[in-house]
Formats: C-alpha cells, structure tokens, sequence
C-alpha cells in the first residue's frame, strides 16, 4: 500500500522483504522483529538463530526484514530509489519512515497486532529504540545490540564524508546511472572499515597486507562489494534527515523521548565501540524506564 514520508513524500506501491523463523502461536504473542545493520540484509542474525539460541526458534517467532530503501543488490529488496525506478527522483526518507514501513509489514502484511521484542544490530538497534518513542505501546521490550539513540562523533562525521566520496565517483552521473557504479559505493562505505572491530581486533589480526586483502576479500563478497551506489547514498542522508532527538510531539527533547519509553530495555555493547561510546548508553539508561546494559 501507500507509505507517507515524514518530509512529505510518498510511496505509493510499497513492497516489504523478509523472512520468517519458527512458528507463530495462536494468541500471536511471540512475536521477535529483528533489524539489520546499516547497508546489510535480512541474513545478518542467522548465526543467533534456531533450537536453544539466542534467537530460540523454538520459543519465538522471528520476523528478519530488510528495510525500506535496503541496498543490496544479491537478492530482491524492499522498494528502494533503484528497484522503484525512481532513480533520484525517490522521495527523502528517515529512520521513522524505515520504522513506518516496518509497522506496515508487520500489522498490515502479517497482521500481526503486537510484539513481544525487537532488536537489532547497529543501525537495527538504533531503530529499535526509535520504535519504542515512535511506537510506545506495540513493543514489550528492545535489546539493541551495539546501537541506541546516541553515536560517538564519528558517527556525525562519516555520513557527509561518504556522500561526498560517492558524488565525487566516476560513474556517478548526479545518481542518474543505469549501470551501477559499484566501486562508488564500495568506497563510500570505506569510510566506516575503521570501525567495523575495535582498534585492538585490528592490531592484533590484521598484521600484513596479506592479511588485509583476506579481510577485504571476504567483505567484499559479503558487504562492500555488493551495494547499489544509489541506494547507499538515500541510506546516508536518511540519517540527517531526523533522530529520536526530533521525534514529533517532543519538543526537541531528546531525554523526555526516552524517558518516553514502556518497553523493557536491554542494551547489548562492547566497551571499546567506537561509534557507540559507553558513557553514551549509561546516558540512555539513566533516562529509559525499566532499562538497564551488559557488555
């Protein structure tokens, strides 16, 4: 159906990818959303799913979708700038608009009318805790898992930089392209290699070039060689176009959204994460009700 965009577009003829884990019950209260990363897809949990794993698909029903403008271009995705045909002539979208496809998916899709949880990986977890703000009463709990509401500041910086890596590209084209430049899009997303592992993880196992082409090979084919330079450029700007920060209804008051949420909060994090600084989810579970971290 018809999705509106809180910058004023509009999809008219939106489709939703996913892939469902274990069984619904009759009462359709076990329901799990989980969210992928930024510029990954639906496949990302399979290692915490099945039997007795964090994911028990024994116990839950678990929803992997990719999200609205998803980037990748193995497979076929959620409607995005490229898939739709629209091209640069797509409509703006931010996180909240992702959470609205999102909550399309599951209430008028799957006619699923409540959640038990949701979490999510990175971007996935940053929208997770969106979802609780935007969706006070649709969710249980969240457990995001290296995301929140607040990044360090490289998070701020690399955004800008990869678009503009992007638009400077040969074979960009203004996003015109018909031939997906692709290495335009890998470099765009060179930008966070940095901070995929701690500073450690990389001293420790990337000693040599040798070891490095490994690494990059392996993300290549798993990440940063399969990306549609449009769609990774909509993907980047959607994260300047609104933060739980400006949720509607709030005034611009970031500690009143989260102290907005009902959901049990479980934030998941690694002391060193670069993009998501320690004191910044002490800060968010200080103010969330009934919220509380492990690392």
């Amino acid at each position: 159906g018809e999705l509106k965009l809180e910058h004023g577009g509009v999809i008219p003829n939106l489709k939703m990818s996913y892939v469902t884990h274990g069984k619904l019950n009759a009462k359709k209260d076990n329901t799990i959303l989980f969210l992928h990363g930024f510029g990954m897809n639906h496949h990302q949990a399979d290692h915490l799913l099945g039997p007795g794993k964090p994911l028990d698909t024994n116990k839950y029903f678990i929803i992997c979708a990719d999200e609205l403008g998803n980037t990748q271009t193995t497979f076929e995705h959620s409607t995005s700038p490229s898939n739709s045909g629209l091209k640069m002539k797509f409509p703006a979208y931010n996180a909240r608009d992702m959470n609205s496809a999102l909550y399309k998916l599951v209430t008028e899709g799957l006619k699923i009318p409540h959640l038990l949880a949701i979490s999510g990986i990175s971007m996935g977890a940053d929208h997770s805790v969106q979802f609780a703000v935007s969706y006070p009463d649709f969710v249980d709990g969240i457990f995001p898992i290296s995301g929140g509401a607040l990044w360090g500041n490289q998070g701020y910086f690399f955004g800008a930089f990869a678009e503009s890596i992007i638009q400077s590209c040969a074979g960009w084209d203004s996003g015109n392209y018909n031939d997906n430049p692709k290495v335009c899009a890998a470099n765009g997303l060179s930008a966070l290699i940095p901070y995929f592992y701690t500073r450690d993880w990389w001293e420790r196992n990337i000693d040599s070039p040798e070891a490095y082409q490994k690494w990059r090979n392996t993300w290549g084919e798993y990440y940063l060689d399969i990306q549609d330079a449009r769609d990774l450029y909509y993907l980047y700007k959607s994260g300047g176009l609104g933060w739980i920060g400006d949720t509607p209804g709030f005034k611009g008051d970031f500690m009143a959204a989260l102290k907005s949420i009902k959901a049990k909060t479980l934030f998941i994090y690694n002391e060193d994460d670069q993009f998501m600084p320690p004191e910044h989810i002490a800060t968010q579970v200080k103010a969330i009700p009934n919220s509380r971290a492990v690392h």
